[in-house]
């Protein structure tokens, strides 16, 4: 039965493997606007990193999709990877089907 046909979604997933939206964000200007989208907020005290994940992440339900936002490091302006985070952002969270590279644009000379 779908949850259209009257099951809702639990409140909270039961683990990182149930996140399937992810969210990368290069600098902390995005990082910040993007956490408050989030509908609601989930704890990461239980995420367990896959070897070699040294991202931190914000984790969260908007609308119907549990989605993982990482935070940028401190000191990485602008520098990250997104390829490496999106890899290990997959690892660590391994349902996830989409990620998402937003930003604001902001241009740096």
């Amino acid at each position: 039965m779908s949850r259209s046909q009257g099951h809702p979604k639990p409140k909270f997933p039961i683990s990182q493997f149930d996140y399937t939206v992810g969210w990368i964000c290069v600098i902390p200007a995005e990082y910040f606007e993007a956490t408050k989208v989030f509908d609601e907020r989930y704890s990461s005290d239980d995420i367990v990193p896959s070897r070699g994940d040294q991202s931190k992440y914000d984790l969260g339900r908007i609308g119907e999709h549990d989605v993982v936002i990482n935070c940028p490091a401190a000191g990485t302006y602008g520098q990250i990877d997104a390829a490496m985070v999106a890899t290990d952002m997959k690892s660590t969270f391994p349902a996830i089907r989409f990620v998402l590279l937003v930003g604001i644009g902001e241009g740096r000379q």
